[in-house]
C-alpha cells in the first residue's frame, strides 16, 4: 500500500460547511491544484474515496492530455512551419503515466448533520506533480537537442539529413512529453520550455533545404526501357530529391549496378540477378545497398533479361525504398 499523507485527529461536526465544501475552487483553484471530494457514513470511509477519485479524475486527465487535449503539430499552410496545438485524438502517444501521489494531502473531514455524512477533500499541487515529472521531460528535451546540434555540425549533407531526422523523432517523443507537463502546469512548462520546441518547428524546413540543394544523379550499368532508372528515380523522388540529367549538377550520384549472371541448365537459362546501389557524396560513399533477387528460369535469353530487370526493379521499389527510408530516418510502411 502506498504511504499517504495522513492525519486523523476527529474532525468537528460543525453544522456550518467549511469553505472547501461551500467553494472549493476558491480554496483550491485548479490552476494550483488537483482536487477531489469524498463522501461516506465515515471520517475514514470520506478519506478513502476522496482518494480514489482523486486518483480516478487524474487518469482521466491525463488521457485526457495525452489524447485530445494536447496534440502538438506542425502548420506549414502560411509557407512556414509554426508550432500548433488543437483538440483532436492523437493514437500515437505513448506517455508513461506513473505520477507519485505521496504528496497526496487531505482536509480535515466534515460531518454533515443533516445527512450525517462525511466529507473530505484529496488535493495535490500541481507543481508537486510537475516537479516529479520533470526530469523525465528534461532528458527527452536534451536527448532531442543532442541530435539536432550533430546535425548543425555535421558537414556531410547525408548524414547531415540522417541525424535531423533522428532528431525529428526524438523532437515528437519530447513534444508528447511536453504535452503532459502542460496539462500538469502549462506556466511552470511554459516558463522553462517554450524555446525548445523552435527548434522542432525548423526541422522541416531544414531537411527539404538539404534535398534541395543537393538533387541526385542516377546511373544504371543495364537496364531495359529505362525500367531499373525509372524504379530508382521513383524512389528518389518520394524522397524529396530531385532527379537531375547533368552529373555536374548534382549533389549525390547513385550508382545502379545491375548484375544478370546466368547459366545454361539443359536447355535452360539460369539467371542470378543482383543489385547494389551506391549513393556516393562529395566526399565518396555515404550509403550502399545490395541485394540477390529472386533466380529466374527461362528458356530464351530475351525473356530471361527481361524477367530479370522486373526482378530487380520491384526490389528497388519495395525492399531498396524501405531500407534507404529508413537510414534516413524516413517513414515506411510499417512505421505507420
Amino acid at each position: 500500500m502506498m504511504p499517504f499523507l495522513c492525519f486523523f485527529a476527529f474532525s468537528a461536526s460543525s453544522s456550518k460547511a467549511p469553505e472547501w465544501v461551500l467553494n472549493c475552487e476558491n480554496v483550491y483553484p485548479p490552476e494550483n491544484f488537483f482536487s477531489a471530494e469524498g463522501t461516506g457514513k465515515s471520517a475514514e470511509e470520506a478519506k478513502n474515496i476522496a482518494l480514489t477519485n482523486l486518483s480516478y479524475f487524474f487518469k482521466i486527465s491525463v488521457t485526457s492530455a495525452r489524447d485530445v487535449k494536447f496534440k502538438t503539430y506542425l502548420d506549414s499552410s502560411e509557407g512556414h512551419s509554426t508550432l500548433k496545438k488543437e483538440g483532436e485524438v492523437s493514437g500515437s502517444s505513448k506517455i508513461d503515466v506513473s505520477a507519485d501521489l505521496n504528496s497526496v494531502e487531505f482536509t480535515q473531514p466534515w460531518r454533515n448533520r443533516k445527512t450525517k455524512e462525511w466529507h473530505c477533500l484529496a488535493f495535490i499541487e500541481r507543481e508537486s506533480l510537475w516537479k516529479q515529472y520533470e526530469p523525465e521531460l528534461c532528458a527527452s528535451r536534451n536527448s532531442f537537442m543532442d541530435f539536432f546540434f550533430k546535425a548543425e555540425k555535421a558537414g556531410e549533407p547525408f548524414e547531415k539529413l540522417r541525424l535531423l531526422q533522428i532528431a525529428r523523432k526524438q523532437g515528437v517523443d519530447f513534444l508528447e512529453k511536453l504535452s503532459y507537463a502542460e496539462f500538469l502546469s502549462s506556466k511552470l512548462t511554459d516558463e522553462k520550455y517554450s524555446q525548445d520546441i523552435k527548434p522542432f518547428a525548423a526541422l522541416p524546413g531544414m531537411i527539404q533545404s538539404i534535398k534541395n540543394q543537393n538533387p541526385v544523379y542516377v546511373h544504371v550499368s543495364q537496364d531495359s526501357g529505362n525500367a531499373v532508372y525509372s524504379a530508382v528515380s521513383q524512389v528518389m523522388s518520394e524522397l524529396g530529391f530531385a532527379v537531375v540529367k547533368d552529373r555536374k549538377n548534382a549533389g549525390f550520384d547513385v550508382e545502379v549496378d545491375v548484375s544478370l549472371e546466368n547459366y545454361m541448365d539443359a536447355d535452360i537459362y539460369v539467371y542470378s540477378p543482383a543489385v547494389q546501389v551506391d549513393f556516393l557524396g562529395k566526399g565518396g560513399s555515404v550509403y550502399v545497398y545490395s541485394k540477390d533477387c529472386e533466380t529466374v528460369k527461362v528458356f530464351t535469353e530475351s525473356r530471361g533479361i527481361k524477367r530479370c530487370i522486373q526482378s530487380v526493379t520491384n526490389v528497388l521499389k519495395t525492399d531498396f525504398s524501405q531500407n534507404l527510408k529508413s537510414v534516413l530516418g524516413e517513414r515506411v510502411k510499417n512505421q505507420l
